[in-house]
């Protein structure tokens, strides 16, 4: 996706990546002053069939829309003088662009971004399923968690698919979250990071 002739090839997304393999597309490497962008961590691989891929275009409707109305956060790392040159791009899609250093930060962000999505909602569904367990109704629960101090953006973004039990088309599946959560083990591992409540979330999502 670019914005005018001298535009470098640009992509939308939450994170940026240049002068690098691209993990997911063996064997494609960056231009130099090219940079793309990505909607999700970067994984090693992709055997989805063409229908998946189209059912997780789909699922990803909302962050769709939010480009339209230039609602997007941008997260972006990478050579400056390329992303600056990518910001008429960024302006068109987003509400607010975060530079965060010349290498791989925006990618990392997005990882603990991700992080905290997974263990948070591990932790909301134990939480909901042991107050059903001492016999209190999933709607009151989540109202007066949404309403309380416990409440936040993501509990309120899920209260209506909670409250109603509207689990059989969720906006994202298990598999994909798994994936995300792979590749935070993967980093963890490698920079020595200790991570027992990511590892016990991802051991949860093998059991579902």
């Amino acid at each position: 996706m670019s914005s005018g002739r001298d535009a470098p090839p640009c992509g939308s997304g939450e994170g940026a990546q240049r002068d690098g393999d691209l993990a997911g597309e063996p064997g494609v490497r960056l231009e130099q002053g090219e940079v793309r962008g990505q909607r999700a961590p970067l994984g090693r691989g992709d055997d989805r069939t063409e229908q998946e891929r189209r059912q997780r275009r789909s699922a990803h409707a909302g962050a769709l829309g939010l480009a339209e109305s230039a609602g997007l956060t941008v997260l972006a790392s990478g050579d400056p003088e390329a992303l600056a040159a990518c910001r008429p791009v960024f302006a068109a899609l987003s509400a607010r662009v975060q530079a965060l250093g010349e290498a791989e930060e925006a990618a990392y962000l997005k990882l603990v971004h991700s992080l905290i999505v997974g263990v948070y909602s591990a932790m909301i569904g134990e939480a909901l399923a042991f107050g059903q367990k001492g016999g209190l109704p999933l709607a009151a629960i989540v109202d007066v968690l949404e309403a309380g101090p416990l409440g936040s953006r993501q509990l309120t973004l899920k209260a209506p698919i909670l409250r109603e039990r509207r689990f059989d088309a969720p906006p994202s599946d298990i598999d994909a979250a798994a994936k995300d959560v792979d590749l935070i083990l993967d980093a963890a591992r490698a920079d020595r990071a200790p991570l027992p409540l990511t590892s016990a979330v991802r051991q949860l999502m093998a059991a579902a």
